[in-house]
């Protein structure tokens, strides 16, 4: 097989505090193109603590510039290190474009989880964040000279095409970022819970609220809130929680490890997922790996998650709908192993072997 040196250039590695769900995807990515045999660096910003240059599962990180500085620093580094001498150039597009189709001469590859739309005003500072917010699809309009454009999901498909040409448009889902666990027992008394980026745009003020409905009607209610964090908001959160007389009730654990993602995945009885908005939602996976039915919002990305694991979608904002939802499965046991079955079953059917087999196809048209 033809042995290719690839460029990637996102905003965040995945030893970065604030990683996500595109963090996981592109790690797997890189680490897969790196076993295949090609030679793999990613240009992101720098992390306090890390060195500047460090090797990855395989891939080369180069740390360069902060989260708003790394886009004119990559553009550095890329003319110095790397201008001629790469095959391809993979363009993460997350928030902020780098624009590598401006200044990059070899063939590019757009990937982008989802259009930031209301994101920026969570993401950066007002008047950044109104003016993405309003010239977003002029900002990424130079995307229109990439080769080919890859993003997660039919909904992000669908909300690019006005700026890109659709028929360039590849959909190449992510895989759960863990495996399936061992049987691991669910709780005795009803639990739910949310593991991911504890951040605004999750909504998790959603959950709490919904968790002061439940709990007065279910008796035993528990739902644990699990991951990094802004300090700031995990605050205001264990705040409300405290203040709407919900300890005992709400459970904030902050980061925890994987081998514990596992084990609260598992012994949960649904997962709740209140997201504004993803490219998929990869922390949805994990729970159907885990057998965990979700509950999600009516938002992009997480439509296309229900559409494959059976996941059931509430109106966005709806508190009581959320928490009825909840109470209805916590009280149907049947509907939750149905769903549960359906979900286990898409997932061991799309593993990161074939998201990897999928992109490196597309690296090798790209660079042909």
């Amino acid at each position: 097989m033809e042995s290719l040196r690839i460029l990637c250039l996102n905003w965040r590695c995945i030893r970065n505090p604030e990683a996500g769900g595109a963090e996981i995807y592109t790690h797997m990515l890189l680490g897969g193109f790196s076993k295949l045999g090609h030679e793999v660096f990613l240009l992101t910003s720098r992390v306090p603590g890390l060195p500047i240059v460090e090797n990855i599962s395989g891939y080369t990180v180069v740390r360069c510039g902060n989260k708003f500085t790394v886009y004119s620093k990559a553009y550095m580094k890329y003319l110095k290190y790397f201008k001629g001498k790469v095959d391809v150039v993979v363009d993460e597009v997350n928030t902020i474009p780098f624009l590598t189709p401006v200044y990059v001469h070899e063939p590019i590859i757009m990937f982008i989880h989802q259009l930031a739309g209301k994101a920026w005003f969570y993401h950066t500072p007002p008047p950044i964040a109104l003016a993405g917010y309003v010239f977003e699809p002029v900002l990424l309009s130079p995307y229109r000279k990439a080769r080919v454009v890859v993003t997660v999901s039919e909904s992000s498909k669908r909300s690019i095409e006005g700026i890109v040409d659709g028929n360039r448009v590849s959909i190449v889902k992510p895989a759960p970022s863990i495996h399936k666990p061992k049987v691991i027992d669910k709780a005795e008394y009803p639990q739910t819970c949310y593991i991911g980026r504890v951040v605004p745009y999750k909504r998790i003020e959603d959950q709490i609220l919904a968790a002061r409905l439940v709990s007065s009607k279910v008796e035993g209610y528990k739902h644990v809130i699990a991951g990094r964090g802004w300090p700031k908001y995990l605050r205001k959160l264990k705040q409300m929680a405290l203040r709407l007389g919900l300890n005992g009730v709400v459970e904030i654990r902050g980061e925890i490890s994987k081998e514990e993602k596992v084990e609260l995945l598992s012994s949960s009885w649904l997962f709740i997922y209140t997201s504004y908005g993803e490219g998929y939602g990869i922390a949805g996976l994990d729970a159907a790996t885990c057998g965990t039915p979700v509950i999600a919002y009516r938002t992009r990305g997480l439509v296309d998650l229900a559409n494959d694991t059976g996941a059931l979608l509430v109106d966005i904002g709806d508190v009581n709908g959320l928490a009825d939802t909840i109470m209805l499965l916590l009280r149907n046991h049947e509907l939750r192993d149905k769903i549960s079955r359906r979900a286990q079953a898409y997932t061991e059917k799309w593993s990161w072997r074939e998201v990897i087999r999928a992109w490196n196809r597309l690296v090798l048209d790209a660079a042909s």
